[in-house]
């Protein structure tokens, strides 16, 4: 092979790995609303746990609006396993409005709305818990059902992935969150598109 296409052979697996490791890896998605939601929204990822990408870039649907920087915090995943969860709570947000936000260097938008400042004539939400027992698929069932009823929010209570193994006396099983989250955020999206 001539020297100059061993070079550029070097040059193009340079630029790949340059391209692959500036990319952030974002594993799962999810939204939390606090005590405004008509103002208020966290933003939470989750990433391996050598991610140190916190930027969050915010803006309305509004296309002449530029995006906004942010940056969240980060903090260990429970049990020593090998993730972060990033965290963004958003202030002074406008009432019923549409938001679109990208996550560190990736390009992939995800959208939320926000609450009304006045109780409409129809609030859809759903309320659940006890939801991922030992079925990924009736998991990810239910989550597609729930999200296609387009509620405006939705309540979760306890027992949410059942991390602990049968005999409880044994460490939760982190992977288990994981899978849970990772299904929510890929099916907990209304027909319009947002989370």
């Amino acid at each position: 092979m001539p020297p100059y296409r061993k070079f550029l052979l070097l040059l193009l697996t340079v630029s790949i790995f340059l391209s692959i490791s500036l990319q952030s890896e974002v594993l799962a998605v999810y939204l939390c609303l606090d005590d405004h939601p008509e103002k208020h929204m966290t933003i939470r990822w989750i990433s391996p746990s050598n991610e140190e990408k916190n930027d969050v870039y915010l803006k309305t649907t509004n296309v002449k609006q530029e995006f906004k920087h942010y940056e969240a915090f980060a903090y260990a995943f429970p049990e020593q396993a090998p993730y972060s969860i990033h965290t963004l709570a958003l202030r002074h947000l406008s009432p019923d409005t549409e938001y679109i936000f990208k996550l560190c260097n990736s390009e992939e938008e995800y959208r939320f709305r926000t609450l009304p400042s006045k109780c409409p004539k129809e609030l859809r939400f759903i309320v659940g818990g006890d939801m991922f027992h030992d079925d990924l698929d009736m998991l990810e069932n239910m989550n597609r059902l729930a999200a296609s009823l387009n509620p405006d929010f939705i309540g979760l209570g306890g027992d949410i992935s059942y991390s602990l193994p049968r005999q409880s006396a044994l460490n939760e099983d982190p992977q288990r969150w994981l899978d849970w989250l990772q299904s929510w955020s890929k099916h907990m999206k209304r027909t319009d598109g947002t989370l």
